[in-house]
């Protein structure tokens, strides 16, 4: 429980803007009462909210409660819920939300469509092949993520709220927008399944950390017999983790976690599953993982160009001399490679 000299770390949310349909967010629900001047913990974030619940913080309301939000969380509310300072009421004694950080999604949007119309992906993907710097292809990602509709799904949210990490050129921010791009390009344009790509592909190797071996900095074929079955692990690792956590991610989504280093001849990890058993948007973000790997050297010793990774797809290989993806895929993603070069 808070005491009043804490009350300007928070401001106050009419519980209308909440809504009325059973969900969870991404942010805490503290409740404020009037008469002692306390605050306290009421939900903690990523916790599943009943309507009943919901429909309580009214009738708390009236009997002079209020909901309040930690300001340190403000960005995350009002990115969520799609509102703007002027749909809050505060009390004279309470310092509102620092201007600086609210989110204005409408005007935001706005600015950012007119970008994303004059963007010349196709370009941008040449250069950055042919320089090795992928961020204006980040930075645009970035920018469409941002632009996806509020309230469509709790997955969709989260890739939004994620979208903010896609600053640095690195390798994993290259393969969340990449994969984004070659979805795209595929015919994917629903909101759920992009999202559900993007999810997985920030959270696909949150295992790796947990085993704490340094996998990111080392080729994993260089590693010794044992240290190659605990990284064959990590999709496991990270799927248990991300449930345990609570986030609200779809099915489908953690499917993709799970089998995003798995391959239709079953010489994938960690389950070794064959043909339609592995579904396809795992296959989509493993092949694009798969070229920035090599291309980085995180694989092998060596790092290889994307020539020399489009001529190993295109006879069915992988640089360890083991059948790649799906046909259909790696002939696909061998397009988008030749599109640009």
């Amino acid at each position: 429980m808070s005491s009043s000299q804490d009350l300007s770390k928070y401001f106050f949310l009419p519980s209308k803007l909440l809504g009325k349909k059973s969900k969870s967010f991404m942010f805490d629900i503290y409740i404020y009462h009037e008469e002692d001047k306390n605050i306290s913990l009421d939900t903690k974030a990523h916790h599943r909210i009943q309507q009943e619940h919901l429909d309580g913080y009214s009738f708390l309301e009236g009997k002079g409660y209020k909901i309040a939000i930690a300001i340190a969380q403000k960005s995350i509310c009002f990115l969520e819920l799609g509102i703007h300072e002027k749909d809050l009421v505060f009390d004279d004694g309470v310092d509102g939300p620092d201007k600086e950080l609210a989110l204005n999604y409408v005007d935001q949007k706005a600015k950012f469509e007119k970008e994303i119309h004059e963007f010349d992906f196709t370009k941008a993907w040449k250069s950055s092949l042919r320089t090795n710097n992928y961020e204006q292809v980040i930075a645009m990602a970035k920018k469409e993520i941002f632009c996806f509709p509020l309230n469509v799904s709790m997955t969709v949210s989260n890739a939004r709220m994620l979208s903010q990490f896609l600053e640095k050129d690195n390798v994993n921010n290259r393969i969340i927008s990449v994969t984004y791009y070659f979805a795209k390009m595929l015919g994917i344009t629903g909101y759920e399944e992009l999202s559900d790509l993007i999810c997985a592909a920030f959270f696909k190797d949150l295992g790796t950390l947990f085993l704490n071996y340094g996998f990111e900095n080392v080729p994993v074929e260089t590693l010794d017999r044992s240290l190659q079955v605990d990284y064959f692990k990590h999709p496991k690792i990270s799927l248990f983790l991300l449930k345990k956590s609570g986030i609200e991610l779809s099915e489908q989504c953690f499917k993709i976690i799970e089998q995003h280093h798995e391959t239709p001849d079953g010489a994938g990890f960690p389950a070794g599953l064959v043909g339609a058993s592995v579904v396809s948007l795992s296959q989509l973000l493993g092949v694009v993982d798969q070229f920035f790997r090599f291309l980085g050297g995180h694989v092998t010793k060596n790092k290889l160009s994307h020539q020399d990774i489009l001529s190993l797809w295109e006879k069915g290989q992988n640089p360890q001399g083991m059948k790649t993806y799906q046909e259909e895929m790696a002939k696909q993603f061998s397009g988008f490679l030749k599109s640009s070069a």
